[in-house]
């Protein structure tokens, strides 16, 4: 017989007595229980540990068997019946996970860990990686996972709560931004768009509003204003048109739009100077028609109101927002809503105005 054969079945043999003698030790022989189990880890038999460590009832050291093999069905099924070892397998796992590129799922295991700082820190790697591929979508959903998960470490760590509700808003706002930048990145950079030329309008608006001196990372505000210059165009807006291209010109221009560009500043020149009328955005508080492009930011100019947007289209919804005195029940609020709206005279035969009030 060769000698590798033989050192096979020399192997062999002492795994068979090893085997033979933890099975007929008594569990109460704790300690050379434990040696057999540990001799079985370095042998790979990771079954017969397991049967080991249920043998003398050491539930701690099976867990983290499992865990070090990354047997996770196995660790789950023991967290399901002993629910006090879920830091010793969702935390790795969910490190594991990370590892693998999994974020998303090393994420839910971090929150049902009770790791909640960690949950959030691989929520922001995963939105940044997102962000970096232009998968502004996922970006937008990631941050709005996030703001969730910072509203609930507000809800159970007063001493965060200042910070978390910040962070909640920040997050919320960036997950709205996102969310629209995905249609004028689709429509910038794809052949076709789904969207029809006063949603893209409206989008571009919305975010130019939206966006702060320094614009979040992967959000192009050449592609938004060339977007807007494209669809005042088409819609009739010459005005705003003409402004939108003035302000392209001073911004550094990649190659692909620099034709297209300087086309549109050429034909803009022989359309009349005015923007039409049908587009101008309306306040649903005072009625006041407000500008395409206003410097306070998505609230009227007049009464500053917040105006609320369809995500969907993006147009400014007739939504107003206030609030009920203190002697006014919720009841009494709600017939008040209910009543028509008193109409004078000389309105009798106009349109009829139906405020919707959230």
């Amino acid at each position: 017989m060769e000698p590798i054969e033989t050192g096979r079945l020399y192997g062999w043999s002492l795994e068979m007595r090893l085997i033979d003698i933890a099975r007929k030790l008594d569990k109460a022989e704790r300690e050379p229980l434990s040696r057999c189990a540990h001799y079985f880890k370095k042998l790979q038999h990771h079954g017969y540990a397991a049967e080991t460590y249920m043998k003398i009832g050491d539930l701690k050291a099976l867990v983290l068997l499992h865990v070090e093999t990354q047997h996770w069905e196995e660790a789950f099924a023991l967290v399901e019946k002993y629910p006090e070892y879920k830091d010793e397998v969702y935390v790795p796992y969910a490190q594991w996970l990370a590892e693998n590129d999994r974020f998303e799922e090393a994420q839910k295991a971090f929150h049902k860990a009770g790791r909640q700082d960690e949950a959030v820190r691989v929520l922001e790697q995963l939105t940044h990686n997102a962000v970096v591929e232009s998968r502004f979508n996922d970006a937008s959903y990631y941050y709005w996972m996030l703001s969730v998960q910072c509203l609930d470490i507000a809800q159970d760590n007063e001493e965060k709560q200042d910070a978390m509700l910040h962070k909640f808003h920040h997050f919320q706002h960036l997950a709205e931004l996102y969310h629209a930048y995905h249609s004028i990145q689709r429509y910038t950079d794809e052949p076709f768009s789904s969207h029809l030329p006063e949603t893209l309008f409206n989008i571009s608006r919305f975010l130019l509003h939206s966006l702060t001196k320094e614009s979040p990372l992967g959000i192009s505000k050449v592609n938004t204003l060339y977007t807007l210059a494209k669809q005042s165009k088409a819609l009739g807006a010459y005005k705003l048109a003409r402004h939108v291209y003035e302000r392209l010109q001073g911004l550094r221009i990649p190659s692909k739009f620099q034709e297209a560009i300087e086309l549109g500043i050429l034909t803009i020149r022989s359309k009349p100077f005015h923007d039409s009328e049908e587009l101008v955005p309306m306040c649903y508080r005072c009625s006041t028609n407000n500008p395409f492009l206003n410097n306070l930011g998505n609230v009227c100019i007049n009464c500053r109101q917040q105006f609320v947007f369809s995500a969907s289209s993006y147009e400014v919804l007739p939504l107003v927002e206030f609030y009920l005195e203190d002697e006014i029940s919720d009841e009494e609020a709600t017939s008040l809503i209910d009543l028509e709206a008193p109409r004078s005279k000389r309105h009798l035969h106009g349109p009829l105005h139906k405020i919707i009030i959230l």
